[in-house]
């Protein structure tokens, strides 16, 4: 995903932050970003980090990994109410994201029976990605 195709308006500190996470391999903390920036001469409060991550988040540029608390550029161009699979590699910590329709229709089937509506629908699988692996 480019930024010259986004409709958002992207601040020097938002292009920033996107820039050091699309250049970063593996997905960046809020810390690690306080760090890579304060490199470039300004160290950002931990909360003006977490806030233009929010936003990168609500405009679908950045993805977050729940259970590492960390950010990776969204490469997919996808619907929100798509589900996406993360595949997190336990050794080089790379990210792989997919859409699922099929996760998606058990998903709505199972909310749809306790008549709950989900806010995420993000699966995160934790493994050896295809280089690891060999």
């Amino acid at each position: 995903m480019t930024l010259e195709t986004t409709e958002p308006k992207l601040t020097p500190l938002r292009r920033e932050i996107f820039t050091a996470l699309e250049s970063s391999i593996t997905p960046m903390g809020a810390y690690d970003l306080i760090e890579k920036l304060a490199a470039t001469g300004t160290r950002h409060a931990p909360m003006t980090i977490y806030r233009t991550l929010d936003f990168l988040m609500e405009h679908h540029l950045v993805h977050k990994v729940e259970s590492q608390n960390t950010f990776f550029v969204c490469k997919s161009h996808h619907k929100q109410e798509t589900a996406m699979v993360l595949m997190i590699c336990d050794t080089c910590k790379n990210v792989l994201e997919a859409q699922s329709t099929t996760i998606q229709s058990a998903i709505v089937d199972e909310t749809h029976t306790f008549k709950f509506i989900p806010r995420s629908q993000v699966l995160e699988l934790r493994g050896l990605c295809e280089k690891c692996s060999m």
